[in-house]
């Protein structure tokens, strides 16, 4: 996205102008708004005119989202603050140092399902374009991609494999993993390392009854955390290691999981913590008391008793905004004739056995 902004400002500068011009901490009711949704990008303008707008984004309990919005043209300086359902105010934005121009409010936890005003507004009698963007997860918007060429910058880099065991790769406008042997897994994952993150994708499944599906977070290659759903509608979360698996969270709860029907999994990793949202609704999260896994890649799961096949599509990655210039600079130094996937594919002589039982570790809901 262009970012054009010949003389930052600094955000105290902000704010004490937000104060003169008298910006209401509530969003006043009788103000028209306009509907947002994640990951759709809007532009507007700010001028004498229109010196503010209010938009309204529609979000689930407990669901966990960022701001951001840059200036376009003109000599437009802009803040917004988020609001909740009530009209009480949630945050305000900040200046980034690292990109001048720019403006977030980071991680938003949501307390209550509903509405969530933004209120955009020039600061002093300055004008011009800008655009807005609400993200799941963080406000450092790594990886956006569709997977039909049109990614840019934005793209996950994976690889195309096929053998007798087992086949990744792009495949009518989405990332394909398929299983040709009985108890095959694979765990495919991209280029870059992350610690914090938050990590969504579409997942579709084709023989549910032998199978599970899911993301890969922090892996190194040979080991990281899997969050997995399977066709019985069993779902946990998993620390892998080569062909060993520790359950750090299984539910009693179920997840459907259809044939071929789509299914939204989103997973936020902060610390040794691992949230889980389902369709954008939040449904549950645990700690890993071992915190095994520190850092790592990102990435798709299957495995499967018999032959199955998984799709991925729409996958969005963001990170705190302060990791994402080292993501960046390391993502630059990456040769481009160099493996861009690493591959952690396995045979199990037996079927994985999914229990029914709690967890030992303490399940907790992480307010960020």
């Amino acid at each position: 996205m262009s970012r054009l902004f010949n003389r930052p400002v600094t955000f105290s500068v902000i704010l004490i102008a937000a104060l003169c011009l008298g910006l209401p901490g509530r969003v006043q009711a009788d103000q028209a708004r306009i509907a947002l949704e994640l990951m759709q990008d809007t532009q507007a303008t700010l001028d004498d005119s229109t010196p503010e707008i209010i938009y309204e984004l529609t979000v689930s309990q407990y669901q966990f989202f960022s701001v951001i919005a840059w200036r376009e043209s003109g000599d437009l300086n802009l803040m917004f603050t988020v609001t909740d359902p009530d009209g009480q105010p949630v945050d305000t934005s900040t200046l980034l140092e690292d990109e001048p121009g720019v403006v977030v409010v980071e991680g938003i936890a949501t307390k209550k399902a509903g509405a969530y005003g933004i209120s955009v507004a020039r600061v002093g009698q300055t004008s011009g374009d800008f655009k807005l963007l609400a993200v799941p997860g963080y406000s450092g918007l790594v990886a956006w991609d569709q997977f039909d060429g049109n990614a840019g910058d934005l793209a996950l880099p994976l690889e195309n494999q096929d053998t007798d065991s087992f086949a990744f790769g792009i495949v009518d406008d989405h990332y394909q993993l398929q299983t040709k042997a009985p108890y095959t897994g694979q765990v495919i994952v991209s280029t870059n390392d992350y610690t914090d993150m938050y990590l969504e994708a579409t997942i579709t499944l084709s023989n549910v009854d032998d199978a599970c599906v899911g993301l890969a977070l922090r892996d190194d290659g040979t080991s990281g955390y899997v969050v997995s759903i399977c066709g019985q509608g069993v779902w946990g979360i998993w620390s892998m290691r080569e062909t060993e698996q520790r359950s750090i969270l299984l539910p009693k709860s179920l997840i459907t999981l259809e044939e071929n029907v789509p299914v939204r999994l989103g997973v936020r990793i902060y610390g040794d913590s691992i949230m889980v949202y389902v369709n954008g609704t939040f449904v549950s999260s645990a700690a890993d008391m071992q915190d095994e896994h520190t850092v790592g890649k990102v990435g798709f799961y299957l495995y499967s008793a018999a032959p199955a096949t998984a799709t991925f599509d729409d996958v969005v990655l963001t990170v705190p905004h302060t990791l994402k210039a080292a993501a960046a600079e390391n993502q630059s130094k990456t040769s481009a004739s160099s493996d861009f996937s690493t591959t952690l594919a396995f045979d199990l002589d037996s079927p994985v056995s999914y229990q029914l039982t709690p967890s030992s570790h303490t399940a907790r809901i992480q307010q960020a």
